[in-house]
């Protein structure tokens, strides 16, 4: 494994991920309005039986889940 790529603001860790569900049905952006722009914040992965979501943020989350996640911003 490469050594992690890091500053005093922020550190770089790779990670890697294998899912059964390997159809993804559908993929959904969330995040809100600004102005005339539209700021993308997470991103939702529907598989036949889970879901995976992104989200971005001071750290990035990432949370692998059997249950639909809620409250994720404005659908755009």
């Amino acid at each position: 494994m490469e050594e992690p790529l890091s500053t005093p603001e922020h550190i770089i860790i790779g990670s890697l991920f294998n899912f059964a569900d390997k159809c993804i049905s559908k993929v959904s952006g969330y995040g809100f309005k600004d102005n005339h722009c539209e700021i993308l914040t997470t991103l939702v992965f529907e598989f036949e039986e889970s879901y995976l979501l992104i989200r971005s943020g001071p750290l990035l989350e990432v949370r692998f889940t059997k249950v639909k996640p809620n409250e994720l911003g404005e659908h755009l």
